[in-house]
């Protein structure tokens, strides 16, 4: 039988959306930390090549003192992270109850599987293996399930970064 039923592929799909925004902001919240970092060594940094912002905006970020800056720049990239962090913290929920959501799927297809199976197939079973079907095996599957959304999510971050890294520009 299948894995998934309906409801846990919806689930997964949306899993997978929000995996890819998850990345997408972990790449900007990096992303950041090198604009705080320009802005700490010279405050006379142009941030117009980096930030696509309304000019308005960015001559009123210009006309403030240096510290004011480094202080309005450290807020917004505490945010950034904040959003972030919260984000992950839905995804990695997201992702947990849908791995403990296919496991009970899978352990009560077992269960019905062997209560609506005849005596005779059932006694030339052990007990033992019975148990660990519908225990230890579902456990086993959903725990696949969890590796496997950890190794996309890692994957998807280094995609993200790779890409960022690709418009770097490396000269000083």
């Amino acid at each position: 039988k299948k894995f998934l039923n309906w409801n846990n592929f919806n689930n997964l799909k949306i899993n997978i959306f929000l995996s890819l925004i998850n990345s997408i902001l972990e790449t900007i919240s990096i992303a950041t930390l090198p604009l705080l970092l320009g802005l700490l060594i010279n405050t006379n940094l142009n941030l117009e090549k980096y930030i696509p912002f309304n000019s308005n905006i960015l001559d009123k970020f210009y006309n403030l003192d240096n510290t004011d800056k480094i202080l309005i720049a450290m807020i917004f990239i505490a945010i950034i992270f904040i959003i972030k962090i919260c984000f992950t913290f839905l995804v990695i929920y997201r992702e947990n109850k849908m791995t403990v959501d296919i496991s009970l799927d899978i352990s009560r297809n077992f269960f019905n599987h062997y209560i609506n199976s005849s005596y005779l197939n059932i006694s030339k079973k052990k007990v033992s293996e019975i148990l660990r079907n519908i225990g230890t095996e579902t456990g086993r599957i959903g725990n696949w399930f969890k590796n496997y959304f950890i190794v996309f999510r890692e994957c998807l971050m280094i995609i993200f970064l790779s890409i960022m890294l690709l418009f770097v520009n490396y000269k000083i």
